[in-house]
């Protein structure tokens, strides 16, 4: 774990934040960071929205959408896709306020990008998707705190910036929405201390 150093100003910026948004005491915010700079890892955008608007029904979870200022547009569409109850703070936290906003959420699910290692650095699980790059090369760290989902493929780790394979970006294609509501249910019900049977068995509307 990373020291960040946080201001007071910082702190209580994020936590009006989140009491603007309703968020109680009792609940598990599991924050989403769907975009990187590189189409190359770039999880599906309908399967991030998919997952969101699964998630948000999910008893005691609220969710928080993340990202910088260039993704205001793209968290716009994101929010009317999602039925209801998604906190979007994207482009509304300075980077100083980043470290505190994540340290108060029990789980991250991005991409490989940069705030999936800043959530690793400040100590919060992270369950990411990985496609022609290799969490052992890159992080996050240290790598058994973490869910890293990925396939092996011939092709895969490339580290290439254009895709060679016919089926356009099959590293990340291979990896379903089944495959990510099976790790979240995993760590959600291990830190909620909720037994598995208030969380949903299967996803209602899982498109791959």
């Amino acid at each position: 774990v990373f020291h960040l150093p946080q201001s007071s100003t910082d702190r209580l910026a994020t936590e009006t934040m989140l009491q603007d948004a309703h968020v109680q005491d009792h609940e598990h915010l599991i924050a989403l960071a769907p975009w990187t700079r590189s189409a190359m890892k770039s999880w599906p955008f309908k399967r991030f929205v998919d997952l969101a608007s699964e998630l948000v029904q999910w008893p005691d979870v609220r969710v928080v959408l993340l990202g910088g200022a260039s993704e205001i547009p793209a968290a716009g569409e994101f929010d009317c896709l999602v039925p209801q109850g998604l906190i979007n703070l994207v482009g509304r936290l300075s980077l100083p306020q980043l470290p505190s906003l994540l340290r108060r959420m029990h789980l991250l699910i991005g991409n490989d990008s940069a705030l999936i290692h800043l959530a690793a650095g400040v100590g919060i699980p992270v369950l990411a998707v990985f496609g022609p790059t290799h969490p052992k090369a890159t992080g996050p760290y240290p790598l058994g705190n973490h869910v890293i989902l990925r396939r092996e493929l011939p092709c895969s780790p490339c580290g290439a910036r254009r895709c060679r394979n016919p089926h356009y970006l099959e590293c990340l294609e291979l990896i379903s929405l089944e495959d990510l509501f099976r790790e979240v249910k995993g760590i959600v019900g291990s830190f909620s201390h909720r037994r598995n049977d208030r969380m949903p068995a299967t996803p209602s509307s899982a498109n791959p």
